[in-house]
């Protein structure tokens, strides 16, 4: 296990899908993000600090439902990017504060 997948350990939730998020630190892990559905996985400067609810979601190992609708795969997609990318700024912030 490397530093900064130690790291993850008790951290919030960076990516917080609305309705998806649980909010528990205790849960929080080091989701490699990208890559999806390949055997290669990214290196941890690819990672962010995720929920177990929200890293199952962007991995699409759970159905995600809003209003108690099922939100549709494409759109899951479509909205995992925009998920990615403010979750990944926000990791930038946070190794700019010194804390990895």
């Amino acid at each position: 296990m490397t530093k900064k997948q130690r790291s993850a350990r008790g951290q919030d939730c960076v990516l917080n899908i609305p309705g998806v998020c649980n909010h528990n630190p205790e849960t929080t892990v080091l989701a490699h993000v990208g890559h999806h559905g390949s055997a290669k996985r990214n290196h941890d400067e690819d990672a962010v600090f995720a929920c177990s609810a929200c890293h199952d979601a962007i991995d699409y190992r759970t159905k995600v439902f809003l209003d108690n609708e099922e939100v549709p795969q494409e759109l899951l997609r479509r909205d995992r990017e925009w998920f990615i990318a403010r979750a990944l700024d926000r990791m930038a912030g946070y190794e700019d504060e010194g804390h990895t």
